[in-house]
């Protein structure tokens, strides 16, 4: 049973896996609207090509620039940054609430936040990032404690303390599967799968990414 679809703190949610057609309804209590560009369907989630994303609208709920966790089902095939999911115009004096790539090629993933031109860039490497491998990719933020972990299969794979930056607010921009939003046009595409998608606007422990890893990781098997 799903039962992490009822935390009042789950702000967004999407299983690209039940969800076919050119937009949808996220599966979180907010019920985000979503329009597919290209992004093509199977049962294991939506086929990313290098030019496709999924524009999930610009809900006042998805301005998360306290406390964040982002959790994704990704099967990267690109040699270099993909981006999962982002928030915030690139191009606008970098004012970015989030964005975060996983990169199996050099094996890491990155997580950004950025406030005007300031902001903060944390890279894990790790060589359980395999390319073309199903991987279950986290991470958690605390900007009051400066704190980030990245996860990846429900296991923590690095943290620091220094992070050193809050995320900006950006209400008018929406939040991006698969690309980087940069002026008018898109950066980073993600290149590869992608099944479920969560963005919390809390810190959840250590167990708590482990269980939603341990509830969801049978489809990707």
């Amino acid at each position: 049973m799903k039962d992490f679809i009822y935390d009042p703190n789950l702000v967004f949610y999407a299983d690209l896996t039940k969800r076919d057609g050119s937009a949808f309804i996220s599966d979180d209590a907010s019920g985000h609207p979503c329009t597919v560009t290209g992004a093509t369907w199977d049962i294991q989630g939506r086929t990313f090509a290098g030019a496709e994303y999924i524009s999930c609208g610009n809900n006042s709920r998805l301005d998360v620039t306290g406390q964040i966790t982002q959790i994704a089902w990704v099967k990267s095939t690109k040699a270099g940054d993909s981006v999962v999911t982002a928030k915030g115009d690139f191009a606008a004096a970098a004012n970015t609430t989030f964005y975060w790539i996983v990169d199996t090629n050099s094996t890491h993933i990155t997580i950004n936040t950025l406030r005007g031109a300031a902001g903060a860039t944390y890279t894990v490497t790790n060589a359980t990032l395999i390319t073309s491998r199903w991987l279950c990719a986290a991470y958690t933020l605390d900007p009051a404690t400066d704190t980030a972990v990245i996860y990846v299969d429900g296991n923590t794979i690095g943290t620091t303390a220094l992070f050193t930056a809050t995320p900006s607010s950006e209400v008018a921009d929406p939040l991006y599967i698969g690309a980087l939003q940069n002026g008018a046009g898109l950066i980073n595409p993600f290149s590869g799968l992608m099944g479920e998608i969560f963005i919390y606007n809390r810190v959840l422990p250590p167990l708590e990414v482990q269980n939603i890893y341990l509830k969801t990781k049978w489809r990707y098997q």
